[in-house]
Parts: structure tokens; sequence; C-alpha cells
């Protein structure tokens, strides 16, 4: 029984540790502007992880999609490739981590896994489940639909390695959008203060980007809400001398307002 009780209490120390630190991602904290982190994806029944050749042709497809989306950015998004971070999950995200990574400007964290797979009768294809945490909106709007680790699934004619995940995210809007709502969210915290304007038309341009795909009816709601809330808090602050006082009454979403 001593055993038993030890080996218990041994158990539920460890449970109470907390999870390893992820490594830094190179460059993080030494680049300025705005980023997006690209994780290293693990392939499903294999040691080893994506190599730095696929990383690469990925961050180029990544890049290529953000520059088509983000327009009208006074310096363009940066895509790091993070040799060596795997994250797992909801536990690798959080308060502290989160903060961390908000001051270095990142807003979006993208990882996942990877898998050969044969449909019964069909061509061998490959399956990857994506996934992504937005930074801004995890750290100030707990609760909300896009604060947790978001994830999708898509599958493609298996491929090189190296161009693998390059037409995974190659003319994503899916990722686009979630960096026009993390910009959307750092347009209200500028220094010199909020620019309501740019925020609530990158809200905007992320749920059009959004429903594009699959997104679920409570992330689109919420990106509206979001706008409206951006309108009412323009109308309420004195400072503001932007488009939206010519309207009677704020917008309620993003449709019929300028």
């Amino acid at each position: 029984m001593r055993f038993v009780r030890s080996l218990a209490l041994v158990l539920g120390l460890a449970a109470s540790l907390p999870a390893a630190a992820l490594p830094d991602c190179s460059g993080v904290s030494n680049l300025s502007g705005a980023k997006v982190l690209l994780d290293d994806f693990i392939r499903a029944g294999q040691a080893g992880e994506t190599s730095a050749g696929s990383l690469q042709f990925a961050v180029v497809a990544i890049d290529a999609a953000l520059r088509g989306a983000l327009t009208g950015l006074p310096s363009p998004v940066t895509v790091l490739a993070c040799r060596d971070r795997r994250p797992q999950g909801e536990g690798d995200f959080g308060r502290g981590a989160v903060s961390e990574l908000d001051g270095f400007e990142v807003l979006v964290e993208v990882f996942g896994a990877v898998r050969d797979w044969r449909p019964p009768g069909g061509a061998p294809r490959t399956e990857a489940t994506l996934r992504y945490v937005i930074i801004p909106v995890r750290r100030r709007d707990a609760g909300a639909p896009l604060s947790v680790v978001l994830a999708s699934t898509r599958t493609i004619p298996v491929k090189r390695s190296k161009d693998m995940l390059a037409e995974l995210f190659a003319g994503s809007a899916e990722l686009a959008g979630y960096a026009l709502v993390a910009l959307a969210e750092r347009a209200l915290i500028l220094p010199d203060g909020p620019d309501y304007d740019l925020a609530r038309s990158r809200f905007c341009a992320s749920r059009r980007s959004l429903a594009r795909g699959a997104s679920p009816p409570d992330v689109l709601a919420y990106l509206d809400r979001r706008a409206a809330d951006t309108a009412r808090a323009a109308l309420a602050d004195q400072r503001y001398r932007g488009k939206l006082r010519l309207l009677d009454a704020p917008p309620a979403s993003c449709g019929g307002a300028p």
C-alpha cells in the first residue's frame, strides 16, 4: 500500500507540472512587424518531421497567399519557418506564451500533421490536419469562437514532400481570414490610439475571406459582432472623425456600411 500511495503521489505531481516549453522560433524576437509562424508538421507513421525544404516551399506559398489578400499594409507580413517547434494543442498556448508571442507581433501560428492514405478504390492521397492559433484574439477575447486552437482538414494527391505543404497553403483564404482578424485586433491597440475604420474594414475583410470556405455560422456572426462593436466604440470616442460619423446609427454587421 505504501508503494501505491507513493506512486499516486508521483503521478499526481507529474500531472500538475506545466507542459515543457516550446523552443523559440528563430528570428521571431529579432524581426519587427507582423508575423505568421509556420511550425514543423508531423508526418504520421514516421519518426521525422517535415524537411527544411518542405517548410521553405510552404513559406513561399503562404507569403504569396498573404500578399494577395493583405493589401494596403505599411509593410508586408513576414512568414517564419520554425524548425523543431511542434505544438500539440491548447496546452502549449497558455497566457504567458500567448502574451510573449503577441509582444513579438505574431498574428497567427500554424502547426499540424499529415498522413498518406488510400481511399477504397481510389488513388493515394495526403491528408493534413491544419491547426491555427490567432494570437491577438486568444490574448484579448478569451471565450470567443476564434480564441481556441482552430482546426481544419484537407486532402490533396500524394506529392513530393517539398510540394505537399506548399499546395496545402497556396491561395489559402482560411489563413488570410485569420491573419486579417488578427490585424484588426492590432489596429485597435496602436500607440497613437485605435484606428477604428481600419479595424472594422479588416474584421469585414476577414468575414468575406472565411465565408468563402466552410467556416461555421458562429465564427461569421462573431466577426459581424466585432465589426459592430468597433463602430460603436468609434462613435463613442469624441476624438473620432472618420466616415462612420456620417451614419445615423452604427452598422449592426459588415453589410451596408462604408
